[in-house]
């Protein structure tokens, strides 16, 4: 509910802005910055890729089994 009330007063506040002084109305979300991406670094080996889906793997399998 507390989200939902911030999401209303920032519509208000940008309505509020673009009827009383739309000269001073954002180009860009005044609330809202986008993280910045960082690029990735290198890329993943084969084999790299292999070891880590591996791993992902088997612990899905061990929770599946603990589930039963």
């Amino acid at each position: 509910m507390a989200q939902l009330d911030a999401l209303a007063w920032m519509a208000g506040q940008y309505v509020g802005t673009a009827q009383n002084n739309p000269k001073k109305y954002p180009r860009q979300p005044q609330f809202y910055k986008p993280e910045v991406r960082e690029k990735a670094v290198r890329g993943m080996g084969d084999d790299e890729m292999k070891t880590v889906l591996t791993a992902y793997a088997e612990t899905h399998n061990i929770i599946e089994e603990a589930r039963k």
